[in-house]
């Protein structure tokens, strides 16, 4: 499935213009592709670089894993 910058804004809750930063920043290279003018972004790939950069932040500090809430649900079922 493919794409187009206002779709993949919605999907990273960030506005077009955060995304075209991105393009002309490197941030999102080999996830897209300009076809006829436009971007098109494969939407496995755009999934793959979120994971990428998520696991990158949270392996610099700047953001913590979420933590497995199943232990604490089946606590409060009880």
């Amino acid at each position: 499935m493919y794409l187009n910058v206002k779709e993949v804004a919605e999907l990273l809750a960030v506005k077009p213009v955060t995304v075209y930063k991105w393009i002309r920043e490197g941030q999102l290279k080999g996830t897209f592709a300009k076809i006829g003018g436009t971007y098109r972004f494969d939407s496995k790939k755009v999934e793959h670089a979120i994971q990428r950069r998520m696991e990158h932040y949270q392996y610099m500090g700047v953001i913590k894993p979420k933590e497995d809430k199943g232990d604490e649900n089946e606590l409060q079922d009880k």
